[in-house]
């Protein structure tokens, strides 16, 4: 097909997104970088790269708020909090809580509402409060259980003064009252297959906590009222993002398709992508599905995640549109030429990296089978260190070394 990109070629996979006017902001998964992307022409255009993190990071930043003319960026695997100025594109950065620094994922779950964002246990005890007004921070101590014990929110939503998200580890349901500061937990059946990966959404006194194929809605006192089957005939499915839009939830899903759920008739539409086999840019960080949801007036989106295409689907003709996210932008170019000299390293990394750790993460996958009979150890780890080193930050340094 025209136009197909090759399964193993490297795309862009975005995380992090903030849509102003007709440009969308994000931070992708891949790599040290800040485009910004022109919703009518399509346009990518490199910003800037995050001082003092490596220019080859993955999964940086979980997500970005904005707080009048600034954005402000909440790290997964960076260092530190970044706030953007829109005006001069001056960067500053704020620490987090010494609980949170060590973590190799900083920020799971979080909310924001007005000057104040709220940042849930992550692999921590405490969850805490960032005013960016003032920019400093305050814990939490009542958002988590007792005793000290560890908690993990992946997701979160806010209604009224209350948050609710389930709990990665326990597979509790926490409501945070904002305005009592403590935490109440209801146990939830997790029935077989579904994941403890709760996406939760807020819409008309409602939550609805999405896990797998099911959905399950809950109002402000705790009260399960409905469950409900979105997906009766697929299996090993989850819903990544999702967004709402009058009567409708969109709802982007692993492994490859769209689903917009009418709630005034309860009309479930699927939209499947054409090009059914994912490319591999994000290899290493798993499959993370079509990737992040935002709409304007006439168009729902979908930023791709591991797909490789932009989608447009026209809310009044209901008409999809896929656009090639390499073939068409010239992302790779600007963000070379942002940095002459380590023009080389990074276009080595780009081509090899991910073809190279993909074969390499298969070989200890057979070897840990015992039947690695195609690839051998040693064979790997000498293709592997033609690609720049061994596993993890040393391929990273290796490339820069040999390149500046």
């Amino acid at each position: 097909m025209e136009g197909e990109i090759k399964e193993l070629e490297s795309v862009l996979s975005v995380q992090a997104f903030y849509k102003i006017e007709e440009e969308v902001w994000f931070v992708p998964r891949n790599f040290n970088a800040l485009f910004r992307m022109n919703c009518e022409d399509r346009k990518l255009r490199f910003v800037l790269e995050f001082e003092g993190e490596s220019r080859v990071r993955q999964n940086l930043v979980k997500g970005i708020v904005r707080y009048e003319n600034e954005l402000w960026f909440l790290p997964s695997e960076a260092k530190r909090i970044y706030v953007l100025n829109l005006e001069d594109l001056q960067m500053q950065s704020l620490e987090l809580p010494i609980e949170y620094q060590e973590n190799k994922y900083k920020t799971g779950a979080y909310c924001a509402e007005g000057k104040y964002i709220w940042v849930l246990p992550f692999g921590t005890v405490h969850g805490f409060r960032i005013d960016m007004q003032a920019k400093n921070m305050e814990l939490l101590s009542n958002m988590g259980y007792f005793k000290n014990r560890k908690a993990s929110y992946m997701y979160c939503a806010k209604l009224g003064d209350k948050i609710a998200a389930v709990d990665k580890i326990s597979g509790k349901l926490m409501f945070y009252d904002l305005r009592l500061g403590f935490s109440k937990f209801t146990e939830l059946d997790l029935q077989k297959n579904l994941s403890q990966e709760w996406g939760t959404l807020a819409y008309r006194d409602h939550f609805y906590l999405f896990s797998a194929e099911k959905v399950f809605l809950f109002d402000l006192q705790m009260r399960l009222i409905e469950e409900k089957s979105l997906m009766r005939k697929e299996q090993g499915v989850d819903v990544l993002d999702y967004l709402t839009d009058g009567e409708d939830i969109w709802l982007s899903c692993y492994p490859d398709f769209i689903l917009r759920w009418n709630l005034e008739n309860d009309e479930i539409t699927r939209y499947g992508l054409a090009h059914r086999k994912p490319v591999s840019g994000a290899a290493v960080l798993g499959e993370i599905g079509c990737g992040v949801l935002f709409q304007d007036d006439e168009k729902v989106y979908c930023l791709p995640g591991d797909y490789g295409y932009l989608i447009e689907i026209d809310k009044k003709t209901q008409e999809k549109y896929e656009y090639p996210f390499v073939k068409e932008f010239d992302w790779v170019y600007d963000y070379l030429a942002a940095d002459k000299r380590n023009q080389a390293s990074r276009s080595f990394f780009f081509k090899n990296f991910i073809y190279t750790m993909q074969q390499y993460l298969r070989c200890v996958k057979r070897d840990a089978l015992g039947a690695n009979t195609e690839c051998p150890m040693e064979k790997e780890k000498k293709f592997l260190g033609r690609a720049g080193g061994n596993v993890g930050e040393a391929i990273v340094e290796y490339i820069i070394s040999e390149w500046q």
